[in-house]
């Protein structure tokens, strides 16, 4: 016997799949370049902000930013063990 979660899952994943299919590849296209332009500024703003000095707040919290000592800078980035 199914589940109700089972069958709630599948009408909203045919909800969703038939709202595409009426948006047409016009809507699909916009909502695409949408998600691209979203996750592209999320990871600029990770990396800038990995980038930025770590304050005694971050610290505190265990963030330590990177280290140019020695070679595990260059470990850490190659993946070298």
């Amino acid at each position: 016997m199914l589940s109700k979660k089972k069958i709630n899952l599948g009408v909203i994943t045919m909800t969703i799949i038939l709202g595409i299919a009426l948006i047409g590849m016009r809507g699909e296209t916009i909502v695409q370049i949408t998600l691209l332009i979203t996750l592209s500024a999320s990871l600029l703003n990770f990396f800038i902000g990995s980038l930025m000095p770590v304050t005694a707040y971050k610290r505190r919290h265990g963030f330590e930013g990177y280290s140019c000592k020695g070679e595990r800078l260059v470990e850490t980035i190659f993946f070298i063990e």
